[in-house]
């Protein structure tokens, strides 16, 4: 595949740093890649005059909806022009009426939430939205599924997540210290079981309904754990507050992390952990839950959540509903060194499906074959 230019349009500032990690790793294959944020207009190639005061016009609240609708249309078409291949990630309705226009080859990848949280309506209409577009992108198998189940279509549909940025550095971690060191070095009880409750701070990982349950887990059991609840993103101020108050009712210790933490720190929490739970409504194989398994946690996750592909793929977690949850943790904590060396081999099965040097070569056929198509 000789030397080609491709755009990537995204929305949301928390994707940018996976997306960085994409660009750098095709660098390797000689591909030039740029990325366009369709709400800030912040781009990492050449920025016109005009995109740079766009770029500050639209940090004007009473502005910004007059430069979206006045520009923005008309800067992403200006800018497809110049590439080989758009790629858009997440798929919103800002996109409905700019698809049309692009006369590049497209491809669309869908994130999750914007398959599973969107109206019926809406997944009504993706065959007719995408109709014009090249290929579509899954991250997960069971993206796909849900997406074919409403009746969704494609000539052209691929499977694919990204690599997890943090594998390198969960894996030096763990060669230079021990679990006991890390957790002594996070202020943890290396003496207690640590149990990770969710990823972010959001209302949708559902933290109060977990607590809720937990609450029925037997005194013995409450006495050798530590519950640990990563909420440095999402949510706000009052949930965690709440979050906090529910906490303090169950007799049991409990650390609440909702500071900034740098990738040594994120990758101690995973590392810390000795079982994971995650029962958020919805998830499209977050890179959190991959280095989860990753670091070589106990997972338990909600038995609605996409993941029996992965079971197929030979990881080892376990599934449970809310009614079942309280039961389940309780076998684990009994059982956790048992568990412990069955989820040993996790650690490879999600390598191979998620680390950089294997999905940036599954990344760059995709591209071939959407140009080529």
């Amino acid at each position: 595949m000789k030397k080609k230019r491709i755009l990537i349009l995204f929305q949301f500032d928390s994707n940018k740093n996976l997306l960085l990690r994409l660009v750098e790793e095709l660098k390797v294959f000689e591909i030039d890649t740029h990325l366009f944020n369709t709400r800030t207009f912040s781009f990492t190639g050449q920025r016109s005059f005009k995109i740079k005061i766009l770029q500050l016009l639209i940090r004007i609240p009473k502005l910004r909806v007059v430069v979206y609708w006045l520009f923005r249309k008309k800067i992403i078409l200006g800018l497809c022009q110049q590439y080989d291949l758009v790629d858009i990630h997440f798929f919103s309705s800002i996109y409905d009426d700019i698809l049309p226009g692009i006369e590049k080859p497209t491809k669309i990848v869908f994130w999750g939430s914007d398959v599973y949280r969107i109206s019926q309506e809406r997944l009504n209409k993706l065959n007719v939205l995408l109709s014009n577009v090249k290929s579509v992108q899954f991250l997960t198998p069971e993206m796909s599924s849900f997406a074919s189940n409403c009746s969704f279509n494609h000539n052209n549909i691929f499977i694919q997540p990204f690599g997890v940025v943090h594998f390198d550095k969960i894996r030096s971690l763990k060669t230079d210290f021990t679990i006991a060191e890390i957790k002594t070095n996070l202020g943890l009880n290396a003496e207690k079981i640590q149990v990770t409750i969710g990823y972010n701070a959001s209302p949708s990982q559902q933290h109060l309904e977990i607590i809720n349950e937990i609450a029925n887990v037997s005194g013995n059991f409450e006495s050798r754990i530590e519950l640990v609840f990563l909420m440095t993103y999402g949510g706000n101020s009052t949930y965690q507050h709440q979050v906090e108050v529910e906490l303090k009712k169950l007799g049991c210790d409990f650390k609440i992390i909702s500071n900034h933490l740098n990738e040594e720190q994120i990758c101690s929490y995973r590392i810390a952990s000795d079982i994971t739970l995650n029962f958020q409504t919805t998830d499209g194989f977050s890179s959190s839950i991959q280095e989860h398994f990753f670091a070589g946690n106990v997972l338990l996750l909600a038995d609605w959540l996409p993941y029996q592909w992965l079971r197929e793929k030979g990881l080892n977690f376990h599934s449970a509903s809310f009614h079942e949850l309280c039961q389940k943790l309780e076998f684990l904590i009994e059982n956790l060194e048992i568990e412990k060396i069955k989820s040993l081999n996790n650690t490879h099965q999600i390598e191979i499906i998620s680390d950089w040097k294997y999905a940036t070569k599954n990344w760059l056929e995709i591209y071939k074959q959407t140009i080529d198509c």
